[in-house]
């Protein structure tokens, strides 16, 4: 339970806040005993070393609505070398095909079936469900549909809650939200367990914050919810399972390289996960940040930390 913690009010979340919280779900994130990590210059210095990579998109594709320089020459420089690329975003608010369009319009070199997010492991998870009254959480999101489930606009005739996004999502939202469920409890399935996104001067708050706040006003325990993007398994057996069909073989995970800007998700992820990990910290969460210190307060170590493309 997270009931005596601090939790931060969404208009003042910024870098150090997102750890904090991070470190609040510590407990109900995956383990990793991985303990070394090196430092090189750029990604290309270490493109030889993987036979995958699977990039994450908020700070190390874009930063908002700007591309981060050296992505594009990077991607074209490991389709070059005949190795295989992913996007993996904890974004869910869109079916994934629909996502892919935005990094196919800034002409990142990817078809949509390489872009993934959490929905996509949780669909079929969902498949499993039987007549079921589901109540989808974002107010812009694209709900999933499937012939099993029912979609309610009424959180009273819920059987679950999906939170697929939280852009227009507010504290007025969360109020009412936490209300019924002290009514009445459910399970809760969460897509993006992010706690912030940066947006260059400010970071918004993202499922993964929303979702702490409601179990703590809502004295929720953990067990009810259920947590599919990274760093959890579901999303990462989703990606990995979808790179060997791409591939054509089984490649190993140690072969794959996570490039992420986050420790809590994408690194702590893909090291519990199997896969190797890669810091990027010129531009996301990490920026201007002591990261050695950071590092090794946290005890989440990458197999490589990196500055830039």
């Amino acid at each position: 339970m997270i009931k005596d913690f601090n939790i931060c009010e969404p208009t003042r979340i910024d870098s150090h806040e997102t750890i904090k919280m991070y470190e609040i779900m510590r407990f109900m994130m995956p383990n990793n005993d991985f303990t070394q990590t090196q430092k090189e210059n750029s990604l290309m210095d270490i493109i030889d070393n993987f036979d995958g990579f699977i990039l994450d998109g908020f700070g190390v594709i874009n930063i908002g609505n700007e591309l981060i320089k050296g992505v594009i020459p990077f991607l074209n420089e490991v389709k070059r070398k005949n190795k295989h690329i992913f996007l993996l975003t904890n974004g869910s608010t869109n079916p994934s095909v629909e996502t892919a369009k935005k990094y196919i319009n800034w002409k990142i070199p990817i078809s949509k079936e390489l872009v993934v997010s959490p929905r996509d492991a949780l669909q079929q998870s969902l498949e499993n469900f039987k007549d079921t009254k589901v109540f989808f959480i974002g107010k812009e999101v694209t709900p999933i549909k499937l012939n099993n489930l029912k979609v309610t606009n009424n959180i009273k005739d819920a059987d679950l809650i999906v939170f697929l996004g939280s852009r227009i999502w507010n504290i007025n939202d969360h109020d009412n939200l936490v209300n019924e469920l002290i009514r009445k409890k459910r399970n809760i399935f969460v897509c993006n367990p992010d706690i912030s996104a940066p947006h260059g001067k400010f970071f918004s708050p993202e499922p993964g914050y929303w979702s702490l706040k409601i179990m703590q006003d809502a004295n929720l325990n953990e067990k009810f919810f259920h947590w599919y993007g990274k760093p959890y398994h579901p999303v990462f057996n989703f990606v990995k399972n979808r790179l060997d069909n791409y591939s054509k073989k089984n490649i190993k995970k140690k072969n794959i390289a996570m490039i992420g800007d986050t420790l809590h998700t994408d690194i702590l992820g893909a090291n519990a996960y199997g896969f190797s990990s890669i810091l990027l910290t010129n531009y996301g969460l990490m920026k201007n940040m002591d990261i050695d210190r950071i590092i090794k307060k946290l005890k989440i170590y990458p197999s490589y930390i990196v500055g830039g493309y």
